[in-house]
């Protein structure tokens, strides 16, 4: 595989480990131990992935979080010609091993076709063939605990404007078998939001709330497990729609507190 290498913009990560007795010929996916270049140790919103238990201070999707073994997944090959800040990105496919079907609680992957509409960015590619997404790089400014939160925006609509930087989904319609993180929902045009220290009290008004099937940590409830979005336009308040965003075991998340009037059995 791979060491060493950039990711876009002061975002490096390496790979320190195999899962034992993986394959790649076989499609047995690997299990990857992601750490920050030391170079980049003070530099905030590093993607920093460790083989273990996920720790309770948790509070960014793809931020100094631990990815437990259940979550497997292999880099294929390099993007060529694409550069982000004069950097090589990594153009990622996310193969999930056969055993990996609709375990709960596991990240459903399965290899796809890239679409040309990869630019810039590290990695494009299909989750259950029908959600597409890319890793954007890290927002500067905001933090949360001393590190830097990811701002997303998700783009549906292909007539969305491609833009650099951020996390774009596509192909609206889900398939009945994604059921982790971003799966099993339908995204709007336009949503944005991210994922951070959120405050309490905050309302987007006019919105219309999108369930978003998040599978719950077992101290989790089946309400907790859902995850409220809101279509619109980016506002400040938008960061504080949720509170308390938690990665539970198994790369699970849970949101301890919902938008005040937000509906989610509806």
């Amino acid at each position: 595989m791979f060491l060493n290498h950039r990711i876009c913009t002061s975002l490096q990560f390496r790979f320190s480990q195999f899962l034992k007795g993986a394959t790649v010929a076989g499609r047995t996916p690997l299990l990857v131990q992601v750490l920050a270049a030391p170079q980049c140790a003070t530099v905030a919103g590093k993607l920093e992935v460790f083989n273990g238990d996920v720790e309770p201070q948790l509070q960014a999707m793809f931020l100094n979080h631990r990815i437990c073994t259940s979550l497997q997944f292999r880099f294929s090959q390099f993007l060529k010609g694409a550069t982000v800040a004069g950097r090589t990105p990594l153009l990622v496919q996310v193969l999930a091993a056969p055993q990996c079907t609709t375990v709960a609680g596991k990240l459903e992957v399965f290899n796809g076709d890239v679409e040309p509409q990869l630019q810039a960015m590290f990695l494009n590619h299909r989750i259950c063939t029908s959600l597409q997404f890319r890793f954007s790089q890290f927002l500067k400014g905001a933090t949360v605990a001393g590190r830097t939160p990811l701002l997303v925006q998700v783009l549906a609509a292909p007539q969305c404007t491609t833009v650099a930087g951020k996390l774009e989904v596509f192909n609206g319609d889900v398939e009945p078998q994604l059921q982790a993180m971003f799966l099993n929902h339908r995204i709007c045009t336009s949503l944005q939001f991210r994922f951070s220290q959120f405050l309490k009290g905050a309302t987007v008004a006019g919105r219309t709330p999108l369930l978003v099937q998040v599978l719950a940590a077992p101290q989790c409830t089946t309400v907790a497990g859902k995850l409220e979005v809101f279509n619109g336009d980016v506002e400040p308040q938008l960061q504080a729609m949720f509170l308390n965003h938690r990665i539970c075991t198994s790369l699970q998340l849970r949101f301890s507190q919902f938008l005040k009037g937000a509906t989610v059995a509806g």
